[in-house]
């Protein structure tokens, strides 16, 4: 007839289709169409190539599958949000991420003249975006030297996984990297600064959130040396020295002197810009007696004033016990006295009023430059 209906061969068995028109005078010249079988459709291209879990809206991201025999296109989707920025009909694309939750499919198929093939998939998802700025750091921002460990901590980051600490030199993280809330150990005096953080996860880092710190130091503070005086003597004024700028003792006495009129340990607190000290002197009493029975002893101090040393002498050649003050009642030595003699080296003191008390007996000197 002149129409047939065929089967083609295999790939390569190409050559003619020829066909000849006759009757029974003859048959006329052949006529001829040159056929060719191509490669068929392509297979079903290898694993898509490339990041699977994305950051919002990060731009050139390239996708890429590896070449596929007899392939002549690629055809490529992405997921709602997505969009192929280059590449398209090619082994390769750069897309850009949706935003968060923009999740499915990219896909991928090999085509030619005879067909497409399946699709390969590479499943895909769009994480959070940065962190925000983590809110205010809440901790003590000023310290006294040798405080104990502080916590510092901010609320916690919506879509944070980490948060970064830093602290001024001298300072020490002991506990709590990585999360919202830290305990550090505490620099000294002067180690002062800035305790920051940030918050991260895999899409990037946050400003940093700050607390200034301030370590101030602790006030020097002595009670003096521990005493023993007569009993008789009592009460007697004990003082405080040092640089704070207030002072508090355990008798209740908030001033650098205060009054006792017993023995025992009395304790002095100072305070200097927020921070304290304390030291304790001990006073105890002696009776004191040899003394008092015998009241006809005479005294002399001399030479007054003085610059380097006095003398005590006496009319008698009994051991007595003597104190030294200053003219404002602190207790600045107390010594025994025997033979009838004594030397006191003075220039030690500041120049001014002292007095010796012996007894009931209170001399008077003067210590010049």
């Amino acid at each position: 007839t002149d129409n047939i209906i065929v089967t083609a061969g295999l790939t390569g068995e190409n050559g003619d289709i020829t066909v000849t028109a006759g009757n029974t005078c003859g048959t006329s010249a052949v006529s001829t169409i040159a056929v060719t079988v191509s490669a068929g459709t392509p297979a079903t291209p290898g694993s898509i190539t490339g990041t699977a879990t994305q950051c919002p809206g990060v731009t050139g991201l390239t996708y890429s599958i590896t070449t596929v025999a007899n392939a002549s296109t690629y055809t490529w989707t992405v997921p709602t949000g997505w969009s192929i920025t280059a590449g398209q009909g090619t082994d390769n694309i750069i897309v850009t991420a949706g935003l968060t939750g923009e999740n499915g499919d990219i896909t991928v198929t090999a085509g030619n003249s005879c067909g497409t093939s399946s699709s390969a998939t590479l499943a895909v998802t769009v994480g959070n975006a940065s962190p925000a700025t983590p809110g205010a750091i809440t901790g003590n921002a000023t310290l006294c030297s040798n405080s104990s460990s502080q916590t510092y901590a901010v609320s916690v980051v919506v879509n944070a996984t980490t948060y970064t600490w830093t602290v001024p030199t001298g300072w020490l993280i002991t506990a709590g990297a990585g999360t919202n809330s830290i305990t550090v150990s505490p620099g000294t005096t002067g180690d002062n600064g800035d305790i920051t953080v940030t918050a991260g996860n895999n899409c990037g880092t946050s400003v940093a959130s700050v607390l200034v710190v301030v370590v101030n130091p602790r006030p020097l503070v002595n009670a003096g040396n521990d005493t023993t005086v007569c009993t008789y003597d009592l009460p007697i004024t004990i003082s405080a020295i040092g640089d704070a700028n207030s002072y508090s003792w355990s008798n209740g006495s908030n001033s650098a002197s205060t009054t006792i009129t017993a023995a025992g340990t009395y304790t002095v607190t100072g305070t200097l810009n927020g921070c304290t000290s304390t030291d304790n002197i001990i006073i105890t009493t002696d009776p004191c007696a040899g003394i008092e029975e015998n009241q006809e002893v005479l005294f002399q101090l001399y030479p007054n004033p003085s610059n380097a040393v006095i003398k005590i002498t006496s009319n008698s050649d009994e051991q007595f016990k003597y104190a030294i003050y200053s003219i404002e009642g602190k207790l600045m030595l107390l010594d025994e006295m025997n033979n009838g003699v004594t030397s006191i080296s003075v220039n030690q003191y500041a120049p001014g009023k002292y007095f010796t008390k012996i007894g009931a007996k209170v001399i008077a000197f003067e210590v010049t430059q």
